[in-house]
């Protein structure tokens, strides 16, 4: 979440999306990919990647911010 510049506690405050979001991640099949696409980004803000189950959730984050 942190890579892709969505901030803590805007996502929590979108109440049952982030517990949704947060079950996603605990249940995802893409791990190893999503954790190569981590190291390789080298600490710098991303787009969510296509395959993560949460891109939409993380972009609406974003839209609250801007």
């Amino acid at each position: 979440m942190q890579s892709t510049g969505v901030d803590l506690l805007t996502a929590v405050g979108r109440g049952e999306a982030f517990v949704k979001a947060r079950a996603h991640c605990r249940s995802c099949r893409t791990v190893g990919k999503c954790k190569d696409w981590f190291l390789e980004g080298g600490g710098e803000l991303r787009s969510p990647p296509g395959f993560c189950p949460n891109v939409d959730f993380f972009k609406k984050c974003k839209e609250t911010l801007d």
